[in-house]
């Protein structure tokens, strides 16, 4: 398989994560990087502009050294227009395929999924927050995301589709 750079975006709950670890079993020489792992190494971490531009910064760099030592890369969060322009670029300054997924849900679906995701957690988000995030979602198929509605699909069968797409420009 050609080395690729895949963007992973979509509401918060939607199967980003879930996904990812999908894929992770199944493609070699792949790294699976965004924000959330990213946030764990920083101390006194803010939730916060700050501190999520420091985490972004972070992620795009870590993709260009992945991709220049032949590491195929996919990039799991939420990602704004200004990093898809950034992303592309990087791509073909590192001969990738570039691919653009957006997974979805209902907003009561993925309200749900995500307040069962709090149990235990450590810093766990409120109900506010949640509300917050998942009303910034926005349809991107539009800017060339091909669109994924995660509510019916399990993560196999999204990870499947996706598996299709890069083999088909492999």
């Amino acid at each position: 398989m050609k080395k690729f750079l895949l963007l992973l975006d979509g509401m918060m709950a939607s199967g980003k994560s879930t996904v990812s670890n999908v894929l992770k079993e199944k493609l070699p020489r792949t790294a699976i990087i965004g924000m959330d792992s990213v946030k764990h190494y920083l101390t006194d971490l803010e939730r916060g502009k700050r501190d999520n531009l420091i985490g972004r910064k972070v992620v795009i760099e870590m993709a260009k050294k992945f991709l220049e030592v032949d590491i195929s890369v996919i990039i799991e969060q939420p990602i704004s227009k200004e990093e898809v322009e950034i992303y592309e670029k990087i791509s073909k300054d590192f001969s990738a395929t570039y691919h653009k997924f957006q997974l979805f849900t209902s907003p009561e679906i993925a309200f749900d999924r995500a307040i069962k995701r709090q149990v235990g957690r450590k810093d766990p988000h409120s109900e506010e927050r949640i509300k917050r995030n998942i009303g910034l979602f926005r349809n991107r198929a539009d800017e060339g995301f091909e669109t994924i509605d995660s509510t019916e699909k399990s993560p196999e069968e999204i990870a499947g589709e996706i598996l299709t797409a890069l083999k088909s420009n492999s």
